[in-house]
């Protein structure tokens, strides 16, 4: 398995501006990982992306995974052919970024939003891009996000129903906590198709504490941490995945309240030392 770090992770100093995806780059490719994934709203137009595929050049440091925020559980059909144009669009950046994924999501719920309607639309929306993402020779991979495909059993009713080769999925090992599923089972129940992991941990909280919080689906409250300090049993996870015979990325992807760089290298460090423990 290889190591990877989510552009993700530093998200708090992209907003405050301390920091753009060259700099990401530089800061990781220090910390002896295995490839980076990136973003798509963290790259500002065209020419920072001709930046950012040269630096990668330099550095030998190969794209992991380029992950996009779609949303096919929208309410029109001129809204859903604007999500898949927006797709189509992501595969072509993958191409330019030489990764073989595209990190996709099913939707988000809105308060207007019929769950049977929202979930048609997500399957029109995979299954109008599948076909030219082959051409392209890209895998989408979904995430276990939300209403839509939050759990193991939800995200593999849709990849059975798409049906297409190239649409794996992308285990995010806190989500399933926010859907109220057992992480070490939600992972376990779907390791014939994982082809990307996101290694993410989570700590429950019995009360806010004036920081970022986040609400799983009954409300329990929790917090992002730092790999192996929060709820989710990391170690099991890498022993199962390990015993399935999966051999691509899990990407690091810090959600916490302290410093993003820090926690992020600590992070990548903890699971360095879960893989050469097993």
């Amino acid at each position: 398995m290889k190591i990877s770090v989510s552009m993700w992770s530093m998200q708090k100093d992209f907003y405050l501006n301390k920091i753009n995806a060259l700099d990401f780059i530089n800061i990781v490719s220090n910390w002896g990982v295995d490839g980076v994934e990136l973003l798509d709203f963290f790259i500002r137009d065209g020419n920072e992306l001709q930046d950012v595929v040269k630096l990668l050049n330099e550095k030998s440091l190969p794209v992991s995974a380029f992950s996009i925020e779609n949303d096919f559980a929208v309410e029109s059909s001129d809204e859903l052919e604007a999500q898949i144009a927006y797709v189509k669009d992501s595969i072509d950046t993958a191409v330019k970024l030489r990764t073989p994924m595209l990190r996709v999501l099913s939707g988000y719920k809105k308060s207007s939003t019929n769950y049977n309607n929202g979930i048609e639309n997500v399957l029109k929306g995979l299954k109008s891009c599948v076909s030219y993402a082959k051409e392209k020779g890209i895998t989408l991979v979904l995430e276990n996000s939300g209403m839509f495909s939050g759990t193991s059993k939800k995200i593999r009713e849709i990849i059975n129903n798409v049906a297409a080769e190239n649409l794996k999925v992308n285990v995010d090992t806190g989500n399933f906590l926010l859907e109220l599923e057992d992480p070490v089972d939600g992972v376990r129940n779907l390791t014939d198709i994982i082809s990307f992991v996101h290694f993410k941990d989570l700590k429950k909280l019995d009360k806010p504490n004036g920081k970022e919080i986040i609400a799983s689906a009954d409300h329990t409250l929790y917090q992002g941490i730092r790999a192996g300090m929060g709820d989710v049993d990391l170690d099991q996870i890498v022993k199962i995945l390990k015993t399935s015979e999966y051999k691509g990325y899990l990407s690091i992807e810090y959600e916490g309240i302290d410093d993003c760089i820090i926690e992020t290298r600590e992070s990548t460090e903890y699971l360095r030392l879960l893989l050469n423990k097993i």
